[in-house]
């Protein structure tokens, strides 16, 4: 009997530790967490440009007295080249978090450095960009995936010759 009262306390102890945790019990991911992603195809090049180091996708505030109230960027900076990624989603007029209906899509024309900019891709701003967006994934909850790709054709400066460009995005919100 006193063996079965032991059992069962210890079974009850158990199932109160196991059923008190909840994802906010759980260590914080870090900054290089590896299912996130952003990959730069180049001109058809099987090789990407990956930018998977620090990456960070969340909502900023903005000053009230801008009339906006937060904008939404995925950033990223590789350890060890130093190399940048950097995607701004616009200010929003709604409180965070910066939401986008899935699935849909956004084109990117013209300038594009106001948007997206990319170590080792020196956008022309005055020439005829055309980037497309597919968002298929845009979870509001921290820590919620957050995947979409880019591709079209853009210029670079003192670069007459259109190039392509293809990013995979795989993030968590932060």
């Amino acid at each position: 009997m006193k063996n079965t009262i032991k059992y069962f306390i210890n079974i009850l102890i158990i199932t109160l530790l196991l059923s008190s945790c909840g994802p906010e019990d759980e260590p914080r991911q870090n900054a290089n967490r590896g299912a996130e992603k952003i990959e730069v195809y180049l001109n058809g090049s099987s090789t990407p440009l990956t930018f998977n180091d620090n990456i960070v996708a969340k909502d900023y505030p903005i000053p009230a007295t801008t009339g906006y109230s937060n904008q939404f960027i995925i950033s990223s900076e590789d350890t060890v080249t130093g190399n940048k990624f950097w995607l701004n989603f616009g200010s929003s007029f709604t409180p965070a978090p910066f939401t986008v209906t899935v699935p849909s899509t956004e084109t990117l024309s013209g300038a594009v450095t106001n948007r997206l900019k990319i170590d080792g891709i020196n956008f022309d701003d005055a020439a005829a960009n055309s980037l497309t967006i597919t968002y298929t994934t845009f979870d509001t909850n921290t820590g919620g995936e957050i995947d979409l790709n880019i591709n079209g054709t853009y210029y670079e400066i003192s670069n007459t010759s259109p190039k392509s460009v293809n990013i995979n995005i795989h993030v968590h919100r932060d």
